[in-house]
């Protein structure tokens, strides 16, 4: 498996939490379809995720990972300038690449303090 991961960052335009949901509106259904998708339109998508910044921020700033079985470059290309189209005007999206698990450590591992 492979995740893809695009960087998604939206100017300040107003309220940041307007533009939070509108964004969200957005995606979602974009989001939703892409596991029902043809392998060779998005890559035989598994699963993806929306990331948002945290805390005080001058932008909405989103990471999206989508894992994928089938990886190609042609394909994470198009699927960032379809999501271009989905989004609001002024968008910035941005590819940064294709990466591979190296290390997991599973959850009954982490420490609580």
């Amino acid at each position: 498996m492979t995740t893809w991961v695009i960087s998604i960052d939206m100017a300040a335009d107003g309220p940041l939490g307007e533009q939070h949901d509108m964004v969200l509106a957005s995606v979602q259904p974009f989001l939703e379809s892409l596991p029902r998708r043809p392998a060779g339109r998005a890559g035989s998508v598994l699963a993806s995720e929306l990331l948002s910044s945290a805390g005080i921020r001058e932008t909405n700033r989103y990471l999206l990972l989508v894992d994928v079985d089938k990886p190609s470059p042609r394909s994470l290309r198009m699927l960032a300038e379809e999501l271009t189209t989905v989004l609001p005007a002024g968008t910035n999206v941005s590819v940064l690449g294709e990466f591979d698990s190296v290390a997991r450590a599973p959850k009954s591992q982490l420490l609580a303090w």
